[in-house]
């Protein structure tokens, strides 16, 4: 089923020495709206944010209270309520190292949505994902989306490839990619797209 057509802007943002990116953590503003992809403690997995399980955390109170958690020694600052972030940002020197525009189409089949995302800078995916609550369903959901690609004839990226975002480090980010390679969240490729 056809769920319709959305342009966003994506801007990737991290310290100099990738304090984020290095733990496999990003932080992203899409529009207006700040949102933090966090590896889900139990999955070892690592693949340049391309990770199959993240929790996510939106908006900006609630990203900066996480980075806050997360790095306290980095991120605590002063401020309180919609500054927090903003304050957050600039006393850790946090700069975007990344940014493109994606048109996506959304569509959903079985409890899955899948996005078809053609990124300003030439590359196009199929992104199939199920929202779960809890690592409990991640499973059930696995196997669902391994459902949906086989009827739709998709196949995972390969060693060395990844999504939007590790395409666009690998090709324009080159010491962005030298600090995630050092850091095992990207595999070094002869693949680099």
């Amino acid at each position: 089923r056809e769920m319709g057509q959305v342009r966003f802007c994506d801007t990737y943002y991290d310290t100099a020495d990738c304090t984020l990116t290095r733990d496999d953590t990003w932080l992203r503003k899409r529009g207006d709206q700040w949102e933090l992809k966090l590896p889900i403690e139990d999955d070892a997995r690592r693949s340049g944010g391309e990770r199959t399980v993240f929790r996510e955390v939106e908006g900006g109170e609630q990203v900066a209270q996480e980075l806050r958690r997360l790095r306290p020694d980095r991120f605590m600052v002063e401020a309180e309520g919609e500054e927090l972030l903003d304050q957050i940002v600039r006393s850790a020197e946090l700069s975007s190292f990344a940014e493109f525009e994606t048109v996506r189409s959304k569509l959903s089949l079985g409890q899955c949505m899948i996005d078809l995302d053609a990124a300003s800078f030439g590359v196009s995916l199929i992104e199939i994902e199920v929202m779960c609550e809890s690592a409990e369903q991640v499973p059930a959901a696995e196997a669902e989306i391994e459902r949906v690609a086989g009827l739709l004839g998709a196949q995972p990226l390969g060693p060395g490839t990844g999504g939007k975002l590790e395409t666009y480090i690998r090709r324009y980010c080159p010491e962005v990619l030298s600090q995630l390679v050092e850091a095992g969240v990207l595999q070094a490729s002869a693949n680099a797209q």
